[in-house]
């Protein structure tokens, strides 16, 4: 493992961290354990909230969600979907995560609390994303949309549905670590099947819960959107992806895709990382690189809205 992922002394610390939170005692438990491991592990991370922000919950179209609002005037919003599998976390899991972008790229970001599965498997946590995306549109915002993991996932297959809606299109999507293809199609799959975080084995896992058994034997693009017949006319992208994830070809092959259909797309690929590490901010070399990398994006996107 260590002549594999020849991960810095800090990512180590990091993925020890995360490890300890989930024993086999946790995982034998099953969801309602994991979901409660994962919940403390994320408030063990958490950062002190920015005094500069104005942080509310409110319903969108029936969603909950969470605003960041910096205090001032703002011309960018931000909506984002958390990672955890489609099965864990929640807006507290990730709000350090938002206060930040927020904070520093001086941009309203609305995170959403979208249902988790098994209890609402596909399609409720993207119906929950196009709720409150339709609502934005309806209040004349255009939001940069902004995911990890499997909220990246729910973002792209976001853009493929407004798009074939006619919808509005986004600012732009920000993927960070997405989910994009069925498990062990792709060959990063299979090189990186025990990578520190996320294996192929979690993967499957997730995906189980996600999928009902009526859309498990059927390509289907709203699940995995690298299945899509066409990504034309999608919003511009930057695809963030770690080194060591079996999910790194997802991203890869997502932006060369976007490229040879005409959607202005770039991938960047943060050497050292692992799947997760938005939760290293702040303590890990790497994912400081991470964080710069969005944040860059963010305002760029920020500049080009002006």
């Amino acid at each position: 493992m260590i002549n594999k992922y020849p991960l810095s002394p800090s990512m180590q610390r990091f993925v020890e961290r995360c490890d300890s939170f989930f024993p086999d005692s946790v995982i034998n438990q099953g969801i309602a354990a994991q979901r409660q491991a994962y919940n403390t592990m994320t408030a063990s991370f958490a950062k002190e909230q920015a005094t500069s922000l104005i942080i509310s919950d409110q319903l969108l179209n029936g969603v909950n969600t969470r605003r960041y609002q910096p205090k001032g005037d703002v011309n960018t919003t931000v909506f984002y979907a958390h990672g955890g599998g489609w099965y864990l976390g929640s807006l507290n899991s990730h709000d350090s995560f938002c206060a930040a972008i927020a904070k520093h790229c001086q941009v309203c970001v609305i995170s959403i609390d979208y249902r988790l599965s098994p209890e609402h498997p596909f399609p409720a946590g993207l119906n929950d994303c196009y709720a409150v995306y339709q609502a934005l549109i309806q209040q004349g915002i255009r939001p940069l949309l902004l995911g990890d993991s499997a909220g990246a996932n729910l973002m792209a297959a976001l853009t493929l549905r407004a798009r074939d809606n006619q919808l509005t299109c986004a600012l732009a999507q920000i993927l960070i670590y997405p989910a994009l293809a069925p498990p062990l199609s792709l060959s990063s799959h299979q090189q990186f099947c025990d990578a520190p975080l996320l294996s192929a084995q979690s993967m499957a896992f997730c995906l189980q819960n996600y999928i009902p058994h009526c859309y498990q034997t059927s390509n289907n693009p709203a699940i995995f959107p690298l299945q899509a017949t066409s990504l034309a006319a999608l919003p511009q992208a930057v695809i963030l992806a770690a080194q060591f994830d079996p999910l790194v070809d997802d991203a890869r092959l997502y932006s060369q895709s976007l490229q040879e259909q005409g959607v202005s797309a770039q991938y960047i690929e943060i050497k050292g990382l692992v799947h997760g590490a938005l939760h290293a901010i702040g303590s890990c070399d790497e994912a400081n690189v991470l964080f710069a990398a969005i944040c860059d994006q963010v305002q760029g996107f920020k500049e080009y809205s002006g």
